[in-house]
């Protein structure tokens, strides 16, 4: 079959397109799906609005699960353990900014990937410029004594 000179009619706009205006699927016999990529865009977008909160969290339980092997759900109890606030400097997440920034991220050891607790951004970049380095810390915390 020359693909080329190939059309389909997509299911949701009605309109006849060529062959390569459809999504690439396995599932069909032609190897492209019943709607057009616009269509099947437009289908993503709607989805993805009709509840924006729970894909929202659908993506961070993915994320938490795939980067510190911990769901929303323990990510949550932790949270409520420390009051919503950071494990170091006992503050709440920022107010503003990025949405990442307004709740307490996730503090785990590089080297064995193990979860410790939930910090602040900032108490997280600092952990993370001294490369959890507790001499570091300490020769920080003498140094902020002596020239202070």
């Amino acid at each position: 079959m020359n693909f080329i000179d190939y059309k389909k009619i997509c299911h949701y706009c009605q309109c006849e397109k060529s062959f390569n205006s459809f999504v690439k699927s396995k599932s069909y016999k032609d190897g492209r799906a019943h709607c057009c990529l616009k269509c099947s865009n437009k289908r993503k977008v709607e989805y993805y609005k009709k509840d924006i909160q729970k894909n929202r969290n659908r993506i961070r339980n993915n994320s938490y699960k795939k980067l510190y092997n911990l769901s929303l759900k323990e990510y949550d109890q932790l949270k409520e353990n420390q009051n919503n606030l950071c494990f170091l400097c006992g503050n709440p997440p920022q107010i503003d900014g990025p949405l990442m920034y307004q709740r307490l991220q996730v503090d785990h050891c590089h080297k064995t990937g193990k979860t410790r607790k939930l910090l602040c951004r900032s108490c997280n970049l600092l952990l993370g410029l001294v490369n959890d380095s507790p001499e570091l810390l300490r020769k920080a915390a003498n140094y902020i004594e002596i020239y202070s």
